[in-house]
């Protein structure tokens, strides 16, 4: 149908692909805000107004990440089963990469976390969270800890009665970049992805078109036409 429309000059790709974009927005970032809305304060995050703010926009953001990727996969696989499971794939890697799964990949494995978006927006969510002064957690009282583990607060020259929540950033390896550069990397991901998915899906209509006759009665023409999937 795309190319068809295409062929007709009835409008261009780019109005296409742009107003595609802004119908679906409303959907892509509804059901995001409707989840972190009550789970934010209902899981006794930082009570603080501009942290969830900064939580909820970079929960938005990773959606809007997540869609760029399927707009790509969806561009250059013009097929939709095959686009779904590159996209599965894609997105196991990109979460065992991230940080939350697994902490410590393989030697030769340890430079897929920086191509892996979750490994930013899972650092920015931490960083909104323990990157404060209001976040401290106080220290296991004696036995509240299991039987030969020790307490973090007690490893220290000076007993400490609350853990800052920059320490748990230093012991997860969160802190190699700043909350700053996580954001625009995580950005870039988003915008760079789409532009890539539009050239993609560019050359594949374009491709298309010139595979179809230029003269062909309505049935011929019609049966000849490539579907094309989103």
């Amino acid at each position: 149908m795309l190319s068809k429309e295409r062929q007709s000059r009835s409008y261009r790709l780019l109005s296409y692909y742009l107003s595609k974009q802004i119908a679906e927005l409303p959907l892509v970032l509804f059901n995001p805000t409707l989840f972190t809305i009550p789970v934010y304060w209902a899981s006794n995050l930082l009570p603080d107004f501009g942290r969830f703010v900064a939580y909820l926009v970079v929960t938005l953001l990773n959606a809007l990440t997540t869609q760029s990727f399927g707009y790509l996969f969806g561009a250059t696989i013009l097929n939709v089963q095959k686009s779904i499971i590159v996209s599965l794939v894609f997105m196991l890697v990109s979460m065992l990469a991230g940080g939350f799964y697994v902490r410590h990949l393989p030697t030769g494995l340890t430079w897929l976390k920086y191509f892996s978006y979750v490994k930013y927006s899972y650092s920015l969510l931490l960083q909104t969270q323990f990157d404060s002064p209001k976040a401290q957690f106080r220290c296991a009282r004696p036995g509240e800890l299991p039987a030969g583990e020790l307490s973090m607060c007690d490893t220290g020259d000076v007993p400490m009665s609350s853990i800052p929540g920059i320490s748990i950033i230093e012991n997860l390896g969160l802190n190699e970049i700043p909350w700053y550069a996580n954001l625009i990397v995580l950005l870039g991901f988003c915008i760079v992805m789409r532009v890539l998915a539009y050239y993609s899906l560019r050359k594949n209509i374009d491709n298309d078109i010139n595979q179809i006759p230029k003269a062909h009665s309505p049935v011929s023409l019609q049966s000849s036409l490539p579907l094309f999937h989103s």
